[in-house]
Order: C-alpha cells, then sequence, then structure tokens
C-alpha cells in the first residue's frame, strides 16, 4: 500500500498571555509552535516556559472542543529564566518541552493552553488554532465504515439488523452481538500514535504495568536532536504504520466474523458510534469510502422507551440512574444528548445522511431505498424486499422492544408521558425538534 501525500498541520493563530493572572504566574511564553508554522507528520511540538507565582507550575494543560486533554510537564532546564528570576527558587525548570498528536485534533481545530501549578492553582494561559490535513495512506482503501451514529433507544439494532440482509454490507450478529471493532482500534491508534507514548520507545519514563502508554510521564519528550531521522521516522513513519496496522485488524475481524466469500462482495461493515466520539472523527478522515447515518428518533418517545426498558432489567440505565425524576432527566442527560446529537449532525450535514426511525417504522422500503442510494449500494426492490424479509426477527426484536408492535413505538409519548414531562419537553426541545423533523404537539 503506497503513501499519497503527508499529514500537514498548518497553524493559523498563536496567543499567549503573561499578564499575571490574579497573581498565579510570574510569566510564560510559547516559544513554539509559531503563526503560521506548516508541520509535515503527526506531531505538533510546543515549546517554552511558565513561572509560577506561589509554586511551581507542574504541567502544560491542552484542552479543546473535541480534544482530549492532555498535559506536558513542565521541568525543563530554563537558566536564563532562573537569571532573570534570582529570587524564584523553581525558575531553573520552568521550561516545556513535548508534543501532541494531530490524529485525535479536528480539521480545524483551537487548543486552550493553561497551566497547573504545584499548589493545586491554574490559569488560562494561550491558545493555538489551526487546520490539519490527512492524508490517504492506501491505494486500495478494501472495507469500508457505515456508521450509525446514535443514541441507546433509537432502533438501532433494528436498523443495523436490516442493513446485514444486503449482500454488500457487514452487520455481524446484531441480535447477539455489537461488535465495535472500529472504536476499539481508533482508540487504540489514538493512544499509541501519541508522543508520549511512542516517546517511551527511546527515552522511557517508567511507571506502572502500563508505562508504554506514557500516560503518568513526568520526564519531558526527548527533543532527539541527535537523531533527526529517527525522530523524524517516529513523527511521521511510525504512526503511519499504526495507522496501517489497526485498519488491517478492522478488516481482518470482520474476514473472520463473516467468511472469505461474504467479506470479498462487501464494500461496508456496519457498526454503530456515540455523536462526537474519538472514533467518528478518525474515521471519516482514514476511509475515504466512508459513510455516516445519523439515525434519531422523537425523544419523547426514546425517553418512554427508556423508563421501559430499564423497568425490564431491574435497575434504570440510559443515564436515568443519574438524577431522580422524569423531568430532571428530560431537563438534563437526554437533553444533553439532543444537543450532542444536533451538534455533530450541523457538523456532518455535509457528509451523512439522516434516518428518522420514525420514518423506518412508517415506510421502511423508501427509507432503506434513500439510505442505500446515498451508501452507494444496490437498491433493487428484490434487495429491499429480501433485507426487510430476512432482517427483522420478531424473537430478535422481542427482547429490545417495550412495546406491544413496532408500530406502538410512534407516538407512545402522548400515551406514557405526564403532562409535567411533555411540557418540560416544549420548553427544552424546540431547537432539537425544528431541525431534526418532529412537531412539538
Amino acid at each position: 500500500m503506497a503513501q499519497t501525500g503527508m499529514a500537514q498541520t498548518t497553524i493559523s493563530t498563536v496567543t499567549a498571555s503573561s499578564d499575571g493572572h490574579h497573581g498565579d504566574l510570574i510569566g510564560f511564553a510559547l516559544e513554539r509552535p509559531e503563526r503560521g508554522a506548516e508541520v509535515d507528520g503527526y506531531t505538533l511540538m510546543l515549546g517554552g516556559w511558565a513561572l509560577g507565582a506561589r509554586s511551581p507550575v507542574s504541567w502544560l494543560v491542552l484542552s479543546g472542543p473535541d480534544i482530549p486533554p492532555k498535559k506536558l510537564p513542565v521541568n525543563v532546564p530554563r537558566p536564563e529564566v532562573a537569571e532573570a528570576h534570582p529570587d524564584v527558587p523553581w525558575a531553573g525548570r520552568s521550561g516545556f518541552h513535548g508534543g501532541v498528536g494531530t490524529l485525535t485534533l479536528p480539521p480545524e481545530f483551537e487548543i486552550r493552553v493553561g497551566t497547573l501549578h504545584a499548589d493545586g492553582t491554574s490559569a488560562h494561559v494561550g491558545t493555538i488554532a489551526g487546520r490539519r490535513r490527512m492524508p490517504s495512506l492506501d491505494s486500495e482503501p478494501g472495507l469500508q465504515p457505515l456508521i450509525v451514529t446514535t443514541l441507546g433507544r433509537t432502533g438501532s439494532t433494528w436498523l443495523t439488523g436490516l442493513l446485514g440482509q444486503h449482500p454488500e454490507l457487514i452487520a455481524w450478529g446484531p441480535y447477539r452481538y455489537e461488535p465495535r471493532a472500529a472504536p476499539y482500534w481508533m482508540d487504540i491508534l489514538a493512544t499509541l500514535s501519541e508522543p508520549q507514548s511512542y516517546h517511551q520507545l527511546v527515552a522511557p519514563d517508567v511507571y506502572g504495568a502500563e508505562w508504554w502508554l506514557g500516560s503518568r510521564r513526568q520526564l519531558a519528550q526527548s527533543p532527539m536532536t541527535r537523531d533527526p531521522e529517527m525522530r523524524r521516522w517516529l513523527e511521521t513513519g511510525y504512526v503511519e504504520g499504526l495507522i496501517r496496522f489497526c485498519k488491517h485488524q478492522i478488516e481482518d475481524f470482520y474476514r473472520h466474523a463473516v467468511g472469505p466469500e461474504q467479506h470479498a462482495r462487501a464494500s461496508h461493515f456496519v457498526e454503530k458510534v456515540w455523536p462526537g466520539s474519538a472514533a467518528q472523527g478518525m474515521l471519516a478522515d482514514l476511509y475515504p469510502g466512508m459513510r455516516e447515518i445519523f439515525l434519531v428518533r422523537d425523544f419523547r418517545d426514546m425517553a418512554c422507551s427508556v423508563n421501559a426498558f430499564s423497568e425490564r432489567l431491574g435497575f434504570q440505565s440510559f443515564g436515568r440512574q443519574h438524577v431522580k425524576s422524569d423531568e430532571e432527566y428530560v431537563a438534563g442527560p437526554l437533553l444533553e444528548s439532543a444537543n450532542l446529537m444536533l451538534e455533530m449532525w450541523r457538523r456532518c450535514s455535509h457528509r451523512a445522511h439522516l434516518v428518522r426511525y420514525e420514518d423506518l417504522v412508517t415506510d421502511t422500503a423508501r427509507t432503506l431505498t434513500d439510505l442505500l442510494e446515498y451508501a452507494g449500494a444496490e437498491s433493487s426492490e428484490e434487495v429491499i424486499e429480501e433485507m426487510i424479509r430476512g432482517g427483522v426477527s420478531s424473537e430478535a426484536l422481542g427482547v429490545h422492544m417495550t412495546a406491544p408492535s413496532v408500530a406502538a413505538t410512534v407516538g407512545r409519548w402522548r400515551r406514557d408521558l405526564n403532562e409535567s414531562v411533555q411540557r418540560q419537553f416544549e420548553r427544552s426541545y424546540a431547537e432539537v425538534f425544528a431541525v431534526f423533523g418532529y412537531d412539538q404537539a
């Protein structure tokens, strides 16, 4: 498999503040990266210094929208800072140097830079913004993801079962298992591609049984100035090798799950992901043929289904266990999930396809036809009829359904929700209902 192009990150904005931050900091300098810098490879290097006023700065903390929090130790020798601040005993080791992986950054990102001090105080000290471009590494892309982005109790198992009946799609054991091969390997890739992990290959900071993750690393990452070729390989070739390995493991999983004959004729595998997960963005970057379905259901019916399913289980779940009442659930955990779906749909709607559970129930054939046309799979009447005939198992659905029939799951909120809960939906979900096409009343 040949490499076509190289990952590149362009820095558009770098801001840094050293205004004292209410006395927490004496000074701060973000010397790297520079505004306008273009970085090849999969590592964004940071360098500079941070001097605490009342206690040393222990960590540089990096965070942001859709960016997993990352920490860099602040303990690199900075003799010039010590010379400028002779009365501060920790000034001599106030520097930081390290990299963060770019695989988990959004295509357009904004990283908030903060400090965490030995005494527990913290301060916001800067921002790094830019964009990053991923290459296509595979000349033969192979099996591609068909991702169902959804929440719980939306009919996703039924939809997956239907799609699994298509000869070009693999949905393995949807009523017995719930494969997560893609998110599993994407999370592994995200972890191992971080500089704090792969620097454990060359300059390890050994703590605990999982030392190879580097998550407890307290030493600054080695700049490797004497071995620039190895540094470049780690930042690029090593990471690209990880990408290929992880993609191969996903493909191999499905090859063994369904056998060589079905695998050979398939174009996509079907899996669910949670909206906003790291896997959702990474799969879109690494698979040129990825297709994504957003599956939504009237959130009022979802609430009914959550309550009924929890009653069957004998314990509350899907976030309902964290609050005391249905009103609190609707205004809290469920609303957070609904807003997350809304936010991700707005970001991804230009490349994704929306399926409403109600349409799947009331016009299954038309809904599947539109979905398959979007996915580029055969959508003839014969194929659709076979999918419907083979994809609906009353015995299997009985494990998941909480109503007498599929038709009875639509609009059940009118019967099952009391007026107080219905009013809570009216107050809080107007925008969600409007975007996804649900009537308020």
